[in-house]
């Protein structure tokens, strides 16, 4: 009877046990499509909307195939589908800042989100061109970046005119001297006269003058409406240039209705918000928008 008493209460015991422990609060579970505190998350839409991917560590590598790649879990829009290059929003609910990066190997170009964060991730530089994100503190902003313009220039025109008109570039206005190189790089193209209509009432014959200076990694950055007068004959294509070196004073120069710095920045020969991919870099000085 004794032997029989205990053979039945060890299992009534251990099994009262396992009810306390699964009874217990958990912490945030991994990869469950449930963005919880503690996690990093990825939305296949923007504003956070669409399936979600859910982290609690750094992926160097989000895969690309299935079944080896991490895939959205949650409802919606995209679930199923791997996360690499097809997140166009993020939700950072660690206590870390997270920064997404272009390639694999937290390589290439990047954008951080402070801790607690929401973010659609860049157009034309981040959004559907994710690949890798770490969580804590990204590597102090390379010396190879700054901002082309005081912080006192105002924005007025961005990828798209007012008008709906396809622009592709940054205007800077509302500042005098002269504007500065956002990288280091060489001077690799010098247009004089191209190819735009001639606007402004200085006179000036031909249409917009170009200055491209090649920052390496796929890099490119174009700068706009300087006269050809006010070029230094010390830049010339194959010139060494640092990040806030100054270049050439802002003009009125071409296809312009006013004094203006058009900012351009090419990854890879895509055109992307040259303002937003300083800001992804950490430059400080940026005027604001």
């Amino acid at each position: 009877m004794k032997r029989l008493l205990r053979a039945l209460l060890v299992p009534a015991a251990l099994g009262g046990a396992m009810a306390l422990a699964s009874a217990s609060p958990a912490s945030a579970a991994a990869r469950d499509g449930k963005c919880q505190t503690g996690e990093f998350c990825y939305f296949y839409n923007s504003d956070y909307k669409g399936s979600l991917s859910d982290f609690t560590s750094s992926v160097p590598d989000l895969g690309s195939k299935q079944p080896s790649c991490y895939e959205f879990k949650g409802p919606g829009a995209g679930k199923g589908k791997c996360t690499k290059n097809q997140a166009a929003s993020v939700w950072n609910r660690t206590a870390k800042p997270v920064t997404v990066y272009f390639n694999s190997g937290y390589a290439g170009r990047s954008m951080t989100i402070k801790a607690g964060a929401k973010a659609n991730l860049i157009t034309g530089g981040l959004k559907n061109n994710n690949a890798a994100h770490r969580i804590g503190s990204p590597p102090p902003a390379s010396a190879s970046w700054a901002s082309p313009v005081p912080s006192t220039a105002v924005i007025t025109a961005r990828a798209y005119y007012s008008s709906g008109k396809y622009h592709g570039a940054v205007d800077y206005s509302g500042f005098s001297g002269k504007f500065k190189s956002a990288c280091t790089g060489t001077i690799d193209r010098i247009a004089i006269n191209s190819t735009y209509a001639n606007r402004n009432a200085y006179g000036v014959s031909g249409s917009t003058n170009y200055l491209w200076v090649n920052c390496g990694g796929g890099v490119r950055m174009g700068y706009a409406h300087f006269y050809q007068r006010d070029l230094p004959s010390t830049l010339k294509v194959g010139t060494r240039v640092k990040a806030g070196q100054a270049l050439v004073n802002v003009g009125n120069q071409g296809n312009s209705s006013g004094t203006h710095l058009h900012f351009q920045v090419e990854v890879n020969g895509s055109k992307v918000d040259g303002h937003n991919f300083l800001k992804a870099k950490g430059v400080s000085g940026l005027p604001r928008g």
